[in-house]
């Protein structure tokens, strides 16, 4: 009986496969999962209040633009390598394409490019460089500025920037953005999957971080590490860029609130300061120290 039993189920499975019927799934949606809940501050996001804190809480400059707000978008098929003509509507940076904060709410193919546009102003300055930064764009990516390309990005949850110092011009300028995002493809995808179920989450594709301009000068810090001792020692190791980089000259200074405990220059990519009877951070007494930087002229 056993093997009849075993028999007839084969015969069975081999009926409903030959049928095409056990082969079936289900078409996949061009809209993620709608929901009309939403919290009190996300309903309060608007194009001119979304996201407008300075992106990075280290190496602080003053001279920054915001980006955020709503781009063109357009998705095309995967073969287009030129920004649409006609675009799809609008959408609002940085939140994703499947997003409900994005306005759009849709789902990217694999088979698919998503292309997004802005403008902004710039007033070149001899003498100084224009820094288009991404904090975050899923998954592969493009830029263009004024029709020209300045850079490519592969990863999804990175920050990179590109120097646009010679595709500006003065006045009004166009940045585009070319995006493909196969999601379950070899790339680094986390717990998104094209159809999310259980303890999978729905994919998130393209911009999804802040975008912004900053202009620097022509020698400028790009990184800093910096290590402290309990005794008061301060090491800044300093990564520059741009013309004699490695012999800029640089001056750190130390504040504890208004007062200044610590001063040095040198020359170089390292910068020693001492402070003296240093006030150690606890929970108890979580102090914090600011350090400014200043490099070449």
């Amino acid at each position: 009986m056993r093997i009849n039993y075993h028999l007839a189920t084969c015969l069975v499975w081999s009926l409903i496969a030959s049928s095409g019927w056990a082969q079936a799934t289900p078409e996949r949606g061009t809209r993620p999962f709608q929901s009309e809940l939403i919290t009190e501050w996300g309903a309060a996001v608007t194009a001119e209040n979304v996201w407008t804190e300075y992106p990075r809480p280290q190496l602080r400059r003053d001279n920054w633009t915001n980006l955020n707000g709503h781009w063109d978008y357009a998705v095309t098929p995967i073969e287009a390598k030129r920004a649409p003509e006609k675009w799809d509507g609008k959408i609002l940076v940085p939140f994703s394409l499947e997003s409900k904060l994005g306005g759009v709410s849709r789902l990217l193919d694999a088979t698919q490019a998503l292309w997004y546009r802005r403008t902004f102003e710039a007033k070149p300055t001899e003498g100084r460089r224009w820094l288009l930064n991404f904090e975050a764009v899923d998954y592969r990516s493009e830029v263009f500025v004024n029709g020209r390309s300045v850079g490519t990005h592969v990863g999804g949850n990175t920050p990179f920037s590109f120097d646009v110092s010679d595709a500006i011009r003065d006045g009004q300028n166009e940045v585009v953005v070319r995006v493909e995002d196969a999601t379950e493809a070899y790339q680094l995808r986390g717990k998104q999957v094209l159809n999310a179920r259980g303890i999978w989450y729905t994919q998130v594709s393209g911009i999804w971080q802040t975008v912004w301009l900053e202009e620097v000068p022509a020698v400028y810090a790009e990184r800093l590490h910096i290590d402290t001792k309990t005794s008061g020692e301060v090491v800044i190791q300093l990564e520059p860029q741009g013309p004699s980089a490695d012999q800029v000259k640089a001056e750190a200074t130390v504040r504890l609130g208004d007062k200044v405990v610590g001063q040095v220059q040198a020359q170089g990519r390292e910068l020693k300061v001492k402070i003296d009877n240093p006030q150690l951070w606890s929970p108890s007494s979580p102090v914090l120290y600011v350090v400014e930087l200043r490099v070449g002229d």
